[in-house]
């Protein structure tokens, strides 16, 4: 499968499908290009392109989700409701979709579905992925994938960048084994922990030293206890902390309770005793207090019948007050005829008053309302004068102003037909600028290398045509004289490799004519004179030192012409190039001019277009005062609107005179009604200032009747209050002649001798009498506690309460006996539960040690299983390994490309020796030596070059769901970083993996010659490629 045509709407950095379409055909639509050559700018939209196809094909963008933290960073920064794949820019009738057709004409169809409120347009899900599409992974380049684990340092953390970046079946594998490894982990640290609680344990056993019998001593104690009458919960063969904690609890709070009875009871022993022993101090202190208390009783007495003749003159005032009250009350009743008869008729008048001033209020409001409406009358009156005397005016300009109308209409057409003009001449100078421009750039593009082709306007390109000429001419020379050259240096290596041999063969031609003495050459057979003349020849032979030296001679009289002919094309060069910025010079000299020109024009225009704003602001201002009529009608309109202000005007002086005529006739009524009211408030204000209606009020007030109610429930209500304050007088009497009676008893009951002390003298003894009360009360406070009614004296049997603490203090001897055997017998149970714990803390621990080896017995079997666990996964993982890295393949194509000048061999090992997995990568050098860590030796270029060979054979190898080879692969940038001899060795590579293996290379880059390189070393017409590039954000056109 390989890749015809890509279609892009929507997605990303594209927006419309016109723009989108990638067409990677050739020749006749039924073939396809093998290489293909993407060129943009970074920011243009190659990703994106990548990232389509990704999509469609894989229901994913896998350089989104390869590294699992990646995956988990992009989906929390990503925010609900976000654009992640589809154009942000794009309207909403537009689908997000990306097309793709192929060699074997199988259509790939994606169309991102509508994301609905807060929902995101892409979920960061391997799962969204099917299984029979995850092989096309493997056939796009991620050069941060690679490099990832390529540049690093540690082996432990190379292999996990390298399992991170494939979302398949090694991260599966890598993420059981973390999952086992830590559960492994976890087990470790668990039996070292327990073996070391274990080793304490043990220590702790041998330290203690329990009684075996103890626990039958205890029970047979606790037995004893409860015979006793102590409850304590009986102990069972299973005794233990919790439970030695419990009967501690018992055993102590019985202690607690034991030891406060006894506190209790010393404490009222120590009170019977005192008793006993103070019993003559007791007695006497009780009579001092009874003989204090009784002036002190007396006293009080005198306090009272005080306050009697107090309340006595208080009764007194309120029957003064009752009395005036009920002959207030009496008057108006026994003249209830005439008063409340004129109650009723001064409420007759209060009724026909309120109907009056109801009459009163109606009659004003309407005057109020008429004056309100004169008023508006009036301001509606003097608005239509203002608007008549507007329309007259207007009337009276509108000759005037339809002349201005006309004159601005012929102005503005001017403006206009200027305006058309202007734009234009602008037009046009824009046009010849950007001529000139377009011009501009193609001379700046002018080479000596290359002729020019096009005649232009403002250049005479045969001077241009004719530098290029003799400089390639030149050239021509130059390599001619180069291939003679290299014939020379040839040649005189050729001798020079022979010059030894010959020698050899003339010493071996002397050695023979000294041995013979002939006159023949042994090397020719040449004749001569005599024996040493030969001898003299064959030894001084200069055959090959002239050939030499004539080639060395004709050697350097090239040399000399091929540096003229340099220095010539130097000149032509120099020439060329003077030439052509003279011509770019005029060229700028003459845009300069154009461009003044242009903004002298803009500026008329941006004039002009004041002028006609002006206009028009004064044109719509004649319009609207005209309200859009021609003169005719406007006049006709003002006469019309003149006459019904007219008419308004009349009506509305019209209604001005009626409303002031209806506000007189209601003048008279209203002063009427107005004396009325004042004659029948002077009579209501008579009847109210009458002392008996004044009483009246006053009763009212003080009872809280209702003044408006009805006269006869008023008559009713102060009767029943005469009936009362009658019974009210008659009781405040009966209760003054009481307390009279009272008090003069009272006084009989005290003693002369007291009535005549004074008061200061009556203080004094108070006083006197309540402190010995108080110091005397205070002795005996003390035995309140067991006989509370000591301090009531008058009450207390002091001689019986005597034999009474004689038989309890003998009472609270025995219970402080029993107490005290009690407490020791509890505190021997205490010290047996001690004893008791020990033989249970030595059981338990036994029992823990058992659990433990048992937990730890458990863990090491587990242990082993997990071990073997691991060991099945990284046998997996290092097949996986070894799989996925094609040494063979790697190898053959980093030697092809040769980055190195030592370093020649690559190879791959998975090591699991230690907790955490680690990958190796040795390079060898020639002599086989291996180092570990490219990324210490390699420069970022070689880095690159192994990612590549690794990717493309990886890449070569890749099969399809169905077990078929694939042919389409695609590289992002392949070539950073790398020197051109290693570019150039890429490309070589590119089209034999094009061209031999038949799989189809989608290259994208942002390196311009790189590019350029491509096309030149594989041309379009030559081979089966295609080169595009992208012109701007989004938008593909063919190269």
């Amino acid at each position: 499968m390989k890749i015809k045509q890509v279609k892009i709407q929507a997605f990303k950095s594209y927006l419309e499908e016109k723009d989108g379409i990638f067409d990677f055909s050739h020749g006749n639509e039924s073939d396809v290009a093998n290489i293909v050559s993407i060129y943009a700018p970074n920011g243009f939209g190659k990703t994106s392109f990548y990232d389509a196809v990704d999509f469609c094909i894989t229901n994913n963008v896998t350089r989104y989700i390869r590294d699992d933290k990646v995956r988990v960073k992009n989906d929390k920064l990503s925010k609900k409701g976000s654009y992640i794949l589809r154009n942000s820019k794009a309207s909403k009738s537009l689908d997000t979709k990306v097309d793709i057709v192929t060699s074997d004409n199988q259509v790939f169809n994606k169309v991102l579905k509508r994301k609905n409120g807060n929902h995101r347009d892409y979920l960061f899900r391997d799962s969204d992925t099917p299984e029979n599409k995850k092989y096309f992974r493997d056939l796009m380049l991620s050069q941060e994938a690679i490099d990832a684990f390529l540049r690093e340092t540690d082996p432990a953390t190379r292999y996990e960048k390298f399992a991170e970046n494939h979302v398949n079946e090694l991260s599966e594998l890598n993420y059981k084994r973390k999952q086992i490894q830590k559960i492994l982990d976890d087990i470790n640290t668990s039996v070292k922990t327990d073996n070391k609680t274990k080793l304490g344990k043990d220590s702790a056993l041998l330290k203690v030293n329990a009684d075996g019998t103890i626990l039958t001593k205890l029970g047979e104690l606790i037995t004893q206890c409860n015979n006793f009458g102590l409850s304590i919960t009986p102990i069972q063969s299973d005794f233990d902390e919790a439970k030695y904690k419990l009967l501690k609890l018992e055993i102590r709070h019985l202690l607690d309770t034991l030891d406060q009875d006894a506190i209790q009871k010393n404490q009222l022993k120590g009170l019977y005793l005192g008793f006993i022993e103070s019993f003559e101090f007791i007695k006497s202190s009780i009579y001092r207090i009874q003989n204090a208390r009784e002036p002190i009783h007396l006293f009080r007495i005198k306090q009272q019948l005080t306050h009697q003749k107090d309340d006595l003159i208080k009764l007194e005032l309120k029957l003064s007050t009752l009395t005036n009250r009920y002959e207030q009350i009496s008057e108006i009743c026994n003249d209830e005829d005439s008063f409340f008869k004129k109650l009723s008729e001064k409420n007759g008048l209060l009724a026909k008053n309120k109907k009056l001033k109801k009459d009163l209020v109606l009659i004003e409001n309407e005057k109020k309302l008429l004056t309100v409406q004169v008023l508006e009358a009036e301001k509606l009156q003097h608005q239509t004068k203002l608007e008549s005397n507007s329309l007259l005016e207007k009337e009276k300009n509108s000759q005037s102003l339809f002349v201005q109308k006309t004159e601005l209409e012929k102005r503005l057409q001017k403006l206009k037909i200027r305006n058309e003009e202007l734009v234009k001449e602008l037009s046009n100078k824009n046009l010849d600028l950007e001529k000139q421009n377009t011009q501009l750039k193609y001379v700046n593009n002018f080479d000596i290398h290359t002729p020019v082709a096009a005649e232009m306007e403002r250049i005479d390109v045969k001077l241009f045509n004719q530098f290029h000429t003799e400089f390639k001419e030149n050239i021509l020379r130059i390599d001619k004289l180069n291939l003679d050259l290299t014939a020379k240096k040839n040649e005189i290596a050729r001798i020079e490799q022979h010059s030894s041999a010959i020698s050899e063969l003339i010493k071996l031609g002397s050695q023979i004519i000294e041995h013979t003495e002939t006159n023949n050459c042994p090397l020719c057979s040449h004749p001569h004179q005599n024996f040493e003349t030969l001898k003299a020849e064959v030894k001084n032979n200069k055959a090959l030192d002239s050939i030499t030296s004539a080639l060395i001679q004709s050697q350097s009289e090239i040399a000399s012409k091929i540096k003229d002919l340099e220095k010539e094309n130097e000149a032509i060069s120099s020439k060329y190039d003077e030439y052509k910025n003279l011509q770019i010079q005029e060229y700028l000299d003459f845009m300069a001019k154009l461009k003044a020109s242009i903004e002298s024009l803009t500026n008329d225009k941006s004039r002009l277009n004041s002028e006609i704003r002006y206009s028009n602001d004064e044109y719509e201002s004649i319009l609207k005062s005209s309200l859009s009529m021609n003169q005719a009608e406007y006049s006709a309109y003002l006469r019309k609107s003149i006459e019904d202000t007219e008419r308004t005007l009349a009506a509305t002086n019209d209604n001005i005179q009626q409303k002031l005529e209806a506000i007189q006739k209601l003048d008279n009524p209203f002063k009427t009604l107005r004396d009325e009211d004042l004659l029948i408030a002077q009579r209501i204000k008579g009847m109210e200032d009458s002392k008996l209606y004044q009483q009246f009020i006053e009763i009212c007030r003080i009872e809280d009747v209702e003044l408006s109610l009805d006269v006869d429930v008023l008559r009713e209500k102060f009767r029943k209050l005469n009936l009362n304050y009658s019974i009210y007088v008659q009781t405040a009497k009966n209760n003054i002649q009481q307390l009279s009676e009272k008090i003069k008893t009272g006084e009989d009951k005290l003693p002369n001798a007291l009535q005549k002390l004074t008061d200061d003298e009556q203080q004094r003894m108070i006083v006197q009498a309540e402190q010995t009360v108080k110091s005397e009360s205070e002795k005996l406070k003390k035995y309140s506690n067991i006989f509370p009614e000591i301090v009531e004296i008058t009450v207390f049997d002091v001689e019986q309460r005597y034999k009474d603490a004689k038989v309890q203090n003998q009472s609270i001897d025995q219970d402080i006996q029993k107490i005290n055997e009690r407490l020791n017998f509890l505190k021997m149970l205490e010290s047996s539960a001690d004893e008791a714990l020990k033989l249970s803390e030595s059981v338990k621990l036994q029992n823990e040690i058992e659990l433990l080896s048992l937990k730890i017995s458990s863990l090491e079997k587990l242990q082993t299983t997990l071990k073997v666990d691991i060991k099945l996964i990284d046998d997996r993982i290092e097949a996986y390994i070894n799989d996925y890295f094609y040494l063979d393949v790697i190898n053959e194509i980093y030697k092809t490309i040769d980055p190195h000048p030592e370093f020649k061999k690559i190879e791959f090992s998975y090591e699991a020796s230690n907790s955490k997995p680690e990958l190796h990568i040795k390079v060898k050098d020639q002599d086989n030596n291996e180092i570990i860590a490219p990324s210490l030796y390699f420069s970022s270029a070689q880095i690159n070059v192994l990612s590549l060979s690794i990717f493309l054979a990886k890449a070569l190898n890749t099969k399809d769901y169905d077990g078929n080879d694939t042919h389409c692969i695609f590289i992002d940038d392949p070539v950073q970083s790398m020197d051109s001899i290693n570019v150039l060795s890429v490309i070589d590579l590119f089209r034999n993996i094009a061209f031999e293996f038949d799989k189809q290379l989608i290259i994208s880059t942002h390196d311009e010659n790189f590019h350029g390189l491509l096309k030149k070393k594989i041309p379009p017409h030559l081979f089966k490629s295609k080169f595009l590039k992208l012109e701007s954000f989004g938008k593909v056109a063919i190269d």
